[in-house]
């Protein structure tokens, strides 16, 4: 769940982000994925979603940030 894909760079919370489908994240971060994890890119999925203006997205991330 946290590794970062081979083929894209990203772990399945990146892609969460960049399919903007907050319910699925919400489901991985349930399940112990990582927000602190950095893709390809070097940034995190709230980095990513605030790149993406994912509001949604960054104002959930934001609330679980340790």
């Amino acid at each position: 769940m946290n590794a970062v894909g081979p083929r894209n760079g990203y772990t399945p919370l990146h892609d969460a982000v960049w399919g903007n489908n907050l319910p699925a994240l919400k489901i991985l971060v349930a399940h112990g994925g990582d927000i602190t994890i950095e893709g390809l890119d070097g940034n995190t999925p709230l980095e990513k979603a605030i790149d993406e203006n994912k509001s949604d997205i960054v104002a959930y991330l934001k609330s679980i940030e340790k």
